[in-house]
């Protein structure tokens, strides 16, 4: 049981930052995995379909791969998300002044700013879900496009 209503809702504030956090980095890690998944149909499927006469298909497929790539790298790229605040900060607005801050107006001004950090993680992380949203949409298109062109070929 929480000491204090500060220190509830701090803890909360911080589940909610762990949260996202643990989001991230499975989102990331499903993202690893598309990305593979799509390499090894155009290896595996494309390969196969390109032996025959290429058609319109072939194309489709092919571009559906590069955004399927293009879409994930947005994912994976290391955007600028906040998980902490940094122990100098700390120190200097709730250790340093005379006299120091209350833990519980610390805790208090602690659950606000990681409350807002949420918000502001949250606008940025659902953009990463949209990316990956959309490069699951087009591998299915990919995979679709080589198995009509691999079955013009025969």
């Amino acid at each position: 049981m929480a000491d204090s209503v500060e220190q509830l809702a701090y803890d909360e504030a911080v589940r909610g930052l762990e949260s996202q956090r643990a989001s991230l980095d499975a989102l990331r890690t499903r993202t690893g995995t598309l990305v593979a998944a799509a390499a090894l149909v155009t290896t595996f499927i494309g390969g196969r379909a390109l032996r025959g006469q290429n058609s319109a298909w072939t194309t489709v497929a092919i571009v559906a791969f590069v955004a399927v790539v293009a879409s994930s790298f947005l994912v994976l790229l290391p955007w600028k998300l906040h998980f902490a605040l940094p122990p100098a900060r700390l120190i200097v607005d709730y250790v340093d002044p005379d006299p120091q801050a209350e833990p519980t107006t610390m805790l208090r001004d602690l659950a606000l700013h990681h409350g807002t950090t949420v918000s502001n993680n949250r606008r940025k992380q659902e953009r990463l879900f949209w990316a990956f949203r959309c490069a699951i949409i087009l591998l299915g298109l990919e995979v679709i496009s080589w198995l009509i062109e691999l079955e013009k070929n025969g």
